[in-house]
């Protein structure tokens, strides 16, 4: 769910607009007077508050809008503005334009500190060293409270005498939850629970931590807040109230959904009718229902949003570009992950007749002998080389770079297998596969026909139609669609995936339930029980049973589907072939026909054999992270997930990283690695013992793999986490002396530690005082940072991932694994501030990579890369052709959603082309037009791949005539060359021939301009006809032609009246990506506008499988030979072609049909309209019914690009 705030109720920005007022004076006096009647009553530290830098644009407009609000009555106002914007100098700008106590809340004690950092920007040069910081801003511990106190929303949250109900109320629900879970009495549950807490207190601790923590989300809705708050909590409200505390900020205000939110309305209340103001840079999304309540109620809906494009374009903040780097596991790694998919190889080919092909059959990251294996350790390469999954790969799929996404529909909640932020480190949490009812208890299996009715095909059944069942037997086996063989994918006989196998009597399953016998075959398991499932309702055409199931559990359906399309067999007359029906089953779809065989055939079945092969099932499903339970399917943590997010190849992928961008930077490089954690969990590392070791994935070993690396000497790495300081040896001495200045330059006198293990690269820096917090050493550390006496820092995203604050940061290499919109965009907003004392600081661009870990041969070897795409799910960049996408896409155009498994073969190239981009800033800064005008809007956009090679489009059509008229045209300036030339020749030699007698000269010499008139008129004769055979014979370009297909369809939108008569042709803008794809959107044009034509062009592009109406597109054929335009053979060919162009007798042929767009193929006057323009624009021919020429979907079926549709801004 997202909650309602993607359209703030302020207008948009406008951009570049000189004429905005310095500063809205006008404002800070109407505010003044809501508050202050006696200018006395102002605390003194605040009057002369003033920031000492002209304010952006956008600040200023968020103040006007403070004077808007203030004059309507409202108190509350939410600011969504991206990390680096500035929001901190927008608050403290309130504070000194209000001039009233103020408290500000923020989430961790890196943020409360920066508050006091940029309030020295607002202390005014002649009071500098009279008004000190610490005179104007305080914490709670400060009695009096200062003017300005900053908390933490955890100093107000300190739990109480509520701990101890928790804790009481914890232990009950866990004790109903092992007793239910296991299905055991309250007494054994309280018994496990109590040798727990004697033998295990670490793991006791954890569950009644997640326990309490899961209540205390809900405590606000059971008990009085004021009865359970700690009493210092309480003091301090009392405190604030008595400080005419007037102005509340809530620092990144996302938080406050749960917990924290109850305890911040405590507050609001307990104040005199304050003005909040809300700050945060990413809304929380996929929130519940209470907790979007809960966060609204606070703040109120965003009143003003600034996009983080245009901060970009507007210089506010860095350029900046996503990259990525592939690794492969190590031989270790890959062995495991095999071995973890071995039972479920042998499962389906047991159950479905389909086996697997070795695995190991391309190396997607080359032989080890490019230079690429720098940083690798040479016994833990894979020698084995990888190709796409068999299970998981089929013949649409080798047709396709880039695929639609199925929609999730509301009745299906999928929670997908990603690292969450509250879960121990190393443990992955998952979510249930919700299905709706339709299917909650076993449904009566269709009756079994009998051998004679199978191999008979009696006709008498109910539907009159051939159940699937009975056809399963005699249809042929193979691909639905023809195709040509990929050396990316194994189509040899053993890969092929037949409908029936044949089972030799050693290699075959006892025929359990489900499973038919017939002469020399046996239908296998699976097939049986998909076949009866669909053939359930499959023919019920009157009650219109199967559309009833397909809408109650259509992701299930679907994967039935795409069964049936990896078994060879045709899907039900009365189901629509799309694309997404075409594909081979994903390993979801695989799990959810698994769970439901074995939940509903083998569980529930009377044969202990059954029973057996359920136990099976569920085992082979939980080795990829799938359980089988009485709600249904549910994801879990797989060891597999930790594998491929924490490979030992990940540290060295950072290293070759590093020594590209300092190749490129040098010295200005500064560079962040934000991990997980600092060590893995002691959990997590039994349970991958010989996989993974103790530091797999996090802090320091990245910081161990890159001080062991020539690189290293350049960058001097150090590591901060929340309890360690590392630091590289080489530069101890010079990190201490720096480190000691900076801390007594802030007037604190801390003795550092540096503890010298000779046993480690590194030194390890600590103080043995209450002072050294992280509080204190990420700032000095940070410092160091800047000064470039460590250009590279390693850390943890609980540190660096929010309200931490470098702006020199140039390079961000991000290793974990949060998927959240709200952690990721926080996290990339590191990289994107600009040093504003820094002269080249003006044209900074940040890189910011990914590195994922793929093994495209296994079913879950991509789980890292959906991961990825997860991540930037939301999220805009830059793409390569210069527009600023939403999504993986702007990352490389071949990224979507399901990039199939072959882009992966060449990963070593994707590698060395993101390596490239590296190099390139100054072009990225480009093409990110700082400076330039925006509409702030999104617009659609579809992006076409594998476009078929074009024929010779009729050239009349660039004529606006018909074939008959332009080929008659043609003729008649042909032969009117010899017409004019001869008349102008016969009358020069009259005129000669009458002198020639007057003067008595040779009558013949009239004969020479008639002559001459001929030769000329020949050799224009040739050159025009040259001329209009090049124009006829010249191939279209892919461009040209989506230009006329878009200039077609924009043309009969406009006459229907889906599109204003404003937009015209100059508004479609086509480009070219670097793969080779096509973008095409409408420019310049409202957001509902750009979806009616996106939408539309989509469908007219989109492969033809059932669709109602189709128009054809006529082409001539290419008068050349092998595509050589130039040989003897082409040029022959090409002129006896033009001959019979000009005659009128060349008969173009049906190159594709292309649909006909819902919204115009829905009325007789839409489909008129429709053909209209596209004979005019495009091609000939009328629009054909489908439903009355069969034939033409079966012979053009599956013809058309792939698509993918993409959001762009603006």
């Amino acid at each position: 769910m997202r909650l309602p705030w993607k359209v703030p109720r302020v207008a948009k920005l406008t951009p570049n607009n000189p004429t905005t007022p310095s500063l809205p004076l006008a404002a800070a006096t109407a505010i003044d007077n809501q508050f202050i009647t006696d200018p006395d009553e102002i605390p003194p530290a605040l009057r002369e508050l003033s920031f000492r830098y002209p304010l952006r644009r956008y600040q200023q407009e968020i103040l006007e809008l403070v004077k808007i609000k203030m004059e309507r009555g409202e108190r509350e106002l939410h600011i969504v503005a991206p990390p680096g914007a500035g929001k901190t100098i927008i608050g403290l700008q309130l504070i000194s334009t209000l001039k009233v106590p103020a408290v500000i809340l923020a989430p961790n004690t890196t943020i409360q500190s920066q508050w006091g950092h940029k309030l020295d920007l607002f202390i005014p040069d002649h009071l500098t060293g009279m008004v000190s910081m610490s005179d104007i801003l305080g914490t709670h511990e400060d009695k009096p409270l200062k003017p300005v106190t900053v908390l933490t929303y955890q100093v107000l949250s300190t739990p109480g005498r509520e701990q101890e109900y928790l804790e009481k109320l914890a232990h009950q629900n866990w004790a109903q939850e092992i007793a239910k879970g296991r299905s055991i009495s309250s007494g054994e549950a309280e018994l496990r629970i109590l040798d727990l807490l004697q033998n295990n207190q670490a793991a006791y601790n954890k569950e009644m931590s997640r326990h309490v923590s899961r209540l205390r989300k809900k405590l606000a809705d059971v008990m009085d807040l004021k009865d359970v708050l700690h009493p210092n909590a309480l003091q301090l409200l009392q405190a604030l109230r008595r400080q005419k505390t007037r102005l509340i900020l809530f620092d990144e205000c996302h938080h406050l959904t749960d917990y924290w939110a109850a305890i911040m309305s405590l507050l609001v209340k307990h104040l005199d009718d304050p003005i909040i103001v809300g700050l945060t840079g990413t809304p929380p999304e996929g929130k519940s229902k209470l907790q979007e309540t809960r966060y609204l109620s606070l703040v109120g809906e965003i009143d003003y949003q600034v996009p983080t494009p245009a901060l970009v374009k507007e210089g506010g903040l860095a350029p900046f570009q996503d990259l990525v780097m592939f690794t492969q596991p190590t031989e270790k790694e890959f062995l495991f992950l095999e071995s973890q998919h071995v039972d479920f190889h042998r499962l389906i080919a047991d159950l479905a007749g389909i086996e697997q092909p070795p695995p190991h059959q391309e190396n997607p990251f080359g032989n080890g002998d490019d230079g690429d294996d720098e940083y690798a350790e040479h016994e833990d390469d894979l020698s084995g080389e990888f190709s796409a999954p068999a299970l998981t790969a089929g013949p649409r799929d080798l047709e396709k770079q880039s695929e639609t996404k199925l929609i999730d529909p509301a009745a299906i909640s999928v929670v997908d297998d990603q690292f969450e932020e509250d879960t121990a480190f190393g443990v992955m949490s998952g979510g249930d596969l919700d299905f709706s009812p339709g299917f909650d208890t076993a449904p009566a299996p269709a009756p079994a026909l009998a051998p004679e009715t199978v191999s008979g095909h009696d006709s008498d059944t109910q539907s009159g139609e051939p159940s699937l069942i009975e056809f399963a037997q005699f249809v042929q086996p193979g691909p639905l669609v023809e195709i040509e063989s990929s050396p990316s994918l194994d189509l040899s006989e053993s890969a092929q995936l037949p409908a029936a196998t044949e089972v030799p009597e050693s290699a075959a399953l006892p025929v359990h339930s489900g499973a038919r016998e017939t002469t020399g075959t046996v239908t296998p398991p699976l097939t049986e029980w998909v076949l009866s499932r669909l053939n359930e309702t499959a023919y019920d055409k009157d009650t219109g049973a199967f559309r009833s199931f397909v809408q109650l559990r259509p992701q299930f359906a679907s994967a039935l589907y795409r069964y049936l399309t990896k078994t060879g067999l045709p899907l039900p007359g009365n189901i629509r072939a799309t694309e997404e029906l075409l594909q081979s089953p994903t390993i979801d779809d695989w799990m959810m026909i698994l769970e439901d065989f074995a939940s509903h055939r083998l569980k529930l079945s009377q044969n202990k054999k059954d029973h057996e092969l359920y136990d099976q099932v569920r085992s082979s499903m939980r080795k990829l992270g799938y359980s089988i339970t009485e709600q249904g399917l549910r994801k879990t943590a797989s060891p597999i997930d930790r594998v491929l997010a924490f490979s030992k190849s990940k540290t060295h992928a950072v290293c070759r990283i590093l020594d590209t961008e300092y190749a490129s930077l040098q010295d200005r490089l500064r560079a962040v690695v934000v991990t997980d954690f600092e060590r893995m969990s002691a959990t997590s590392v039994k349970s991958l013992k010989g996989v993974l070791d103790a530091e797999a994935g996090g802090a320091v070993a990245t910081l161990r793999t890159l001080l062991a690396a020539p690189i290293s000497a350049m960058l001097n790495p150090c590591l901060v986490t929340g309890s360690l300081v590392l630091v590289d040896r080489r530069i101890k001495d010079q990190f201490v002396k720096v480190f000691d200045e900076l801390l007594k330059r802030d007037g604190l006198d801390v003795q550092l530690i540096a503890d010298d293990d000779s046993n480690e690269p590194w030194v390890e820096i600590s103080a043995n005082t209450s002072q050294w917090q992280s509080r204190l050493y990420v700032a000095v550390a940070t410092e160091i940072f800047e000064l470039g006496i460590t250009k590279c820092l390693i850390g943890t995203r609980g540190l660096f991932g929010e309200g931490w604050d470098s702006q020199s940061l140039n390079t961000l290499i991000d290793l974990t694994t949060t998927t959240s919109p709200v952690s990721v965009k926080q996290l990339r907003g590191r990289s994107i501030r600009i040093h504003t004392k820094d002269p080249l600081g003006g044209r900074k661009v940040a890189n910011n990579w990914d590195v994922i870990c793929i093994a495209p041969s296994l079913e879950k070897g991509l789980n890292d890369y959906h991961r990825f795409v997860r991540k930037h799910d939301g999220y805009y960049g830059i793409a390569d052709d210069g527009q600023i996408e939403c999504g993986v896409g702007h990352v490389h155009p071949s990224f979507s959603e399901l990039t199939p498994a072959e882009v992966f073969a060449s990963a070593v190239d994707l590698n060395n082309e993101m390596l490239k981009r590296a190099l390139v800033r100054d072009q990225i800064y480009d093409l990110w037009k700082v400076g330039m005008p925006y509409h702030n809007r999104t617009l659609g956009c579809v992006e076409l791949t594998s476009l078929r090679k074009l024929n010779l489009t009729p050239a009349y059509l660039k004529r606006n005539a018909g074939y008959k008229d332009h080929a008659k045209e043609m003729r008649a300036a042909l032969s009117g060359i010899y017409v004019e030339h001869a008349a102008l020749g016969a009358l020069t030699a009259a005129i000669v021939g009458g002198g020639a007698a007057f003067w008595g000269a040779p009558v013949l010499l009239a004969a020479l301009p008639f002559a001459a008139a001929l030769v000329l008129a020949f050799k224009r004769h040739k050159r025009l006809f040259t001329n209009f055979q090049e124009q006829v014979c010249e191939p279209g370009t892919v461009e040209a032609s989506l230009g006329d297909m878009t200039f077609a369809l924009l043309s009969a939108l406009k006459r229907v009246r889906q599109l204003p008569k404003y937009i015209d042709k100059d508004s479609i803008k086509i480009s070219q990506r670097s793969d080779g794809s096509y973008r095409v959107f409408l420019d310049d044009v409202e957001a509902n506008h750009s979806k009616i034509f996106t939408s539309a062009f989509k469908e007219l592009m989109s492969p033809v499988v059932d669709q109602p109406y189709l128009i054809p597109k006529y082409e001539f054929a290419l008068p050349y030979v092998d595509g050589d335009r130039q040989s003897k053979d082409s040029q022959k060919r090409k002129r006896l072609f033009f001959k019979s162009y000009l005659r009128g007798s060349a008969q173009p042929r049906i190159a594709t049909y292309h649909v006909v767009p819902k919204l115009l193929a829905r009325s007789q006057k839409g489909r008129e309209a429709f053909q209209d323009a596209w004979n005019k624009y495009v091609s000939p021919g009328f629009i054909v019914e489908t439903e009355t020429k069969p034939e033409v979907l079966q012979k053009y079926f599956g013809m058309g690009p792939s698509l993918a549709e993409r959001l762009l801004w603006e």
